[in-house]
């Protein structure tokens, strides 16, 4: 039988919660992870309850949470539902776990509301037969009407080969420009400094220096740096978890002394992803967001990491990745 958990019990076994979704192939297995979706929540919406269900198997899960909205009543949503990377499905057995979900949440439904709907996020696109996609599909058949509204593509390097295998799958002219970029950083004396962030401690000492990199940014004179408001307290309550569990990796660029750049990122099972990269405006013409880029890569490479997943789409990113993985937000309304 499934087993409703609280968000106490949800964080006490969020180490299996984990290694679930790192046993899923396809979806995003850093960010539908408990390190993400859990300050997410506490962050930018923590007036919604959550839906948190664990399988009679022990090895699936669904994390959701619930919304009102004034034409479909209440439905159910994944729990981080900005960005949409995070699968709220995590298991064998987990599209099962909908039918617990739904029953609870249909008991907060005023009357006339046909049922429950659901905005699923973070589906692997795939043909896969016995996917999460299909079995989806399988499970909900013939009592709601399925569609998929979004989909989201990441960009992801493959650092096979290591560095010089990267810089191989890299243009002509690329290649050209990051070596007169380090060249010019030679002459202006910038130096790289990978911090060792060994624990939660360390992650929560290091964040006001990265946090007066940020407040020099372009970001933040734009009303939209992370030193701000909900993307603070994400990042403050992310880091330190990610950190506790030897995952995190951060770069720190100086010049004369002073901070002028940062990159920071989680590993998770040999593939980094980068999380924050930003830099003091002070220095946009010594290419300083390239350079961190290109130095975190050759960190990486000498761990043996796999790949690094840049996030989703933006022009640059093309230009240091391949296309990734591509997934779905599916939603759901009652037949």
């Amino acid at each position: 039988m499934e087993e409703r958990l609280s968000p106490e019990a949800f964080e006490a076994c969020a180490p299996d919660f984990d290694a679930c979704v790192e046993s899923e192939p396809d979806i995003d297995r850093f960010c539908s992870r408990s390190e993400w979706i859990l300050p997410y929540q506490r962050a930018f919406l923590p007036d919604r309850e959550l839906y948190l269900y664990r399988g009679g198997d022990g090895r699936s899960f669904a994390a959701m949470a619930a919304r009102e909205h004034p034409d479909v009543g209440h439905y159910l949503e994944a729990v981080e539902n900005m960005w949409c990377f995070a699968c709220p499905l995590v298991g064998a057995d987990s599209p099962a776990l909908l039918d617990a979900a739904i029953a609870d949440v249909s008991k907060r439904q005023a009357p006339g509301h046909p049922g429950v709907s659901l905005a699923l996020s973070g589906v692997p696109e795939s043909r896969d037969p016995n996917g999460l996609l299909a079995r989806l599909v399988h499970h909900l058949d013939g009592r709601y009407e399925l569609r998929a509204v979004d989909s989201t593509l990441r960009f992801e390097a493959s650092l096979e080969g290591g560095l010089d295998g990267w810089l191989s799958r890299r243009s002509v002219s690329f290649r050209k420009n990051l070596r007169a970029a380090q060249r010019k950083a030679a002459d202006e004396a910038l130096a790289f400094e990978h911090v060792d962030v060994a624990n939660a401690e360390d992650a929560r000492a290091l964040y006001p220096r990265i946090l007066a990199i940020e407040a020099k940014s372009w970001k933040s004179a734009s009303g939209s740096g992370v030193d701000q408001g909900s993307m603070r307290d994400f990042y403050a309550d992310m880091l330190p978890r990610v950190a506790d569990r030897g995952g995190l990796r951060v770069l720190v660029v100086t010049r004369d002394g002073e901070d002028v750049g940062y990159l920071h990122g989680a590993l998770t099972g040999g593939r980094f992803r980068g999380l924050q990269v930003s830099y003091d405006q002070a220095v946009v013409h010594l290419s300083v967001g390239n350079l961190m880029q290109r130095e975190m890569i050759e960190k990486l490479c000498a761990e043996g990491t796999r790949s690094y997943d840049l996030g989703t789409r933006s022009d640059y990113k093309r230009r240091w990745a391949e296309d990734g993985p591509r997934t779905l937000t599916i939603v759901a309304r009652p037949r």
